[in-house]
């Protein structure tokens, strides 16, 4: 006989169980059963769950549950006890309960009686987390809190739920006295923390720190941070200030601060060290110095501690300048110096501040044997040089010189000056003096020049740039001229002569003409003939044939009355000539002679001349005696009566005369 065995239950007996039976025997067959308990582990986690599995082991075997919590049945047990256990995980409390009142910790041991269905639930309780975020000033810079190192305190910082500081904010505060700040009673997981950086810190560590945490874990964050230090640099001038920018190089990059001075703070700087270098100026005299007790020229190099302010001044001191003034003598007169111009001493040279000689005197000194004088411990900036003159010398360059000098620079400014030469022309007449001036030009280097001479001759002395000149004579006619010069030039009208600096040069224009003195007097009659009464008018024409004048030139002519008559205003310059007119009247026949003579003096002596006229009359008559006038000029006296004239006669002539007309002018009125 066989049981059909139900589920959930389990056979006690043979499920088949064989009968013998005799005839009309009955028998009785037993089949036992015992009902099939169950028992479900079930997992339970309260916080953060673990990322693994949960492991189990026992009577039950090895089997797991999620991580997150969940169950597993194991059905048609037998009766009995059964023992599961849980493998702990660290960061969790575990306690187990079941339903039929079986408690444990991480392991429970469950009586289950036939057909029982049995629960027990495993409760994990993640242990809460902390983490501590700690603070360092971190003087060497390597991330690392070393010996010696302090803690940092009133720093904040801000715990993020996540990673990278994004999260929501789980909490903020500030860190101790020991650079601490802790955050505590946190659920297991991802975390981040973040350090508010303050100005003039830089960190050592990353701003943002991500912390993971399992159940009952800790952690600390250490930030370390640098204080930053601070670097000035600042710029002194003593003196003269340059017109360009001070430049700088080195770790601190490029950078320029103004002429006249200045500073730039460097600041946020990380603790090291660091060289600035100053570009040098000509002329200027360097020095650093640092109040940290750094030095240097034109570069120092300075450690600068976490936090530390340092200063550092760079002072340029102009070097003084130094003015020399040269003077030389310019021989050719082309402003430079050549091989064998000496130097010029004893000259006077004046410093002027500032542009064109116009400031005020700087310095006054005279030039030493080598033709300088030099003015000394001056600052930079514009002078000029001024020279003095002196007569008889011009200067080839010129008499101000302005210079600009820098810091440190020394100039030499040259003067230049030429000794002008003298010319002396001499007018030298022999013979002749004439009755004019003498003129001359002189052309050369300084232009030309007119002179002008006293007919008798003189001198005259011309200073004069050295060169070429040529004097050139307005020659006369007749005279002969020559010149000769004490430096051997020569010539005629003209001579040509090279005039060196500091020359004196005497050139003599001679000119000679033979004193020849002469006069010449002719005598015309018109008409040289007729009947009586005849009246007749003489010519007498006096002309100087000489080279000289003149003076007193006076005719004569007995004949006709005249003594000593002034021929016109009696004096006769050469070539010149002057007539005398006279008229008588012959009233008896016959061949009349009638001579005449010019008188002349001259400076030495005196000269005449006779000339005759001849009238041949054949009757008596009267006389009637007139001068001409000289060159427009009117007689020396005028007498008329009835239609005669008496012209230019002396007292006794004129009454010889009148007595002469009187027949005539009685044979007028009975007519």
């Amino acid at each position: 006989m066989k049981e059909t065995l139900q589920d959930g239950w389990r056979n006690t007996t043979s499920l088949c169980q064989n009968v013998t039976l005799s005839p009309g025997g009955s028998a009785t067959v037993s089949f036992g059963n015992q009902e099939l308990a169950t028992l479900t582990v079930v997992k339970v986690v309260e916080g953060q769950a673990p990322d693994d599995d949960w492991g189990f082991s026992g009577d039950l075997g090895d089997f797991t549950l999620p991580g997150g919590g969940g169950q597993r049945t194991f059905s048609d047990l037998d009766a009995g006890e059964y023992t599961v256990s849980e493998t702990t995980k660290p960061g969790y409390d575990v306690s187990v309960e079941c339903d039929n009142g079986a408690t444990g910790g991480s392991s429970v041991t469950v009586e289950l009686g036939p057909g029982e269905d049995v629960t027990c639930t495993f409760t994990n309780v993640a242990r809460p987390v902390s983490i501590t975020a700690h603070k360092f000033s971190d003087l060497n810079g390597d991330g690392d809190q070393d010996g010696g190192e302090p803690d940092l305190s009133g720093w904040e910082m801000t715990l993020y739920a996540g990673s990278g500081c994004t999260g929501t904010v789980q909490g903020t505060g500030t860190t101790d006295d020991s650079g601490n700040l802790s955050f505590v009673d946190l659920q297991p997981g991802a975390y981040s923390v973040k350090e508010t950086l303050q100005d003039g810190w830089r960190n050592t560590t990353s701003l943002c720190q991500n912390v993971t945490l399992s159940p009952g874990g800790s952690a600390t964050v250490s930030f370390g941070n640098q204080e930053l230090a601070t670097l000035t640099v600042v710029k002194v001038v003593e003196g003269q200030a340059p017109d360009d920018d001070w430049g700088f190089s080195g770790d601190l990059g490029d950078f320029t601060l103004p002429g006249g001075g200045g500073q730039r703070t460097f600041s946020d700087l990380d603790a090291g060290e660091y060289t600035v270098s100053e570009t040098t100026k000509p002329g200027y005299d360097v020095s650093v110095e640092c109040d940290n007790g750094a030095t240097g020229g034109s570069s120092v190099t300075v450690e600068l501690g976490p936090g530390e302010d340092v200063t550092c001044t760079f002072t340029n001191v102009a070097r003084p300048v130094s003015i020399t003034a040269h003077k030389f003598s310019d021989l050719n007169g082309d402003g430079d110096q050549d091989g064998g111009e000496p130097d010029l001493s004893g000259w006077e040279m004046t410093l002027y501040s500032g542009d064109a000689c116009e400031g005020g005197a700087v310095g006054t000194g005279t030039t030493g044997q080598d033709g300088t004088v030099t003015f000394t411990g001056l600052d930079a900036g514009v002078y000029s040089v001024g020279e003095g003159t002196r007569d008889g010398w011009r200067p080839t360059t010129p008499t101000c010189r302005t210079v600009e000098l820098e810091p440190g620079q020394e100039v030499v400014v040259s003067f230049g000056n030429q000794e002008l030469a003298t010319l002396t022309v001499v007018k030298a007449v022999e013979g002749l003096v004439p009755g004019s001036t003498w003129s001359f030009t002189v052309t050369g280097d300084s232009g030309t020049q007119a002179l002008s001479f006293a007919a008798a001759g003189g001198s005259q002395s011309l200073v004069l740039v050295p060169g070429e000149y040529g004097v050139q004579e307005t020659t006369k006619p007749g005279y002969d001229v020559s010149v000769e010069c004490d430096n051997g030039a020569t010539g005629g009208s003209s001579v040509t002569v090279e005039l060196g600096a500091g020359d004196a040069v005497l050139c003599i224009f001679t000119n000679s003409l033979p004193i020849q003195a002469g006069i010449d007097l002719e005598k015309s009659a018109s008409p040289t003939s007729g009947e009586a009464p005849l009246q007749v008018t003489y010519t007498l024409t006096a002309r100087n044939t000489g080279n000289v004048t003149l003076t007193n030139v006076t005719i004569t002519d007995e004949a006709l009355g005249l003594l000593n008559v002034p021929c016109g205003d009696g004096t006769l310059e050469p070539g010149e000539s002057c007539q005398v007119q006279a008229t008588k009247t012959y009233t008896k026949a016959g061949t009349f002679p009638n001579t005449a003579v010019v008188r002349g003096q001259f400076d030495g002596g005196e000269v005449s001349d006779s000339d005759t006229a001849n009238v041949t009359v054949s009757q008596v008559g009267g006389v009637i005696i007139r001068e001409l006038p000289r060159g427009g000029g009117g007689p020396a006296f005028q007498m008329s009566r009835g239609g005669l004239y008496l012209l230019g006669l002396g007292l006794a002539a004129a009454a010889l005369a009148v007595t002469a007309l009187l027949p005539l002018l009685r044979r007028r009125r009975r007519s």
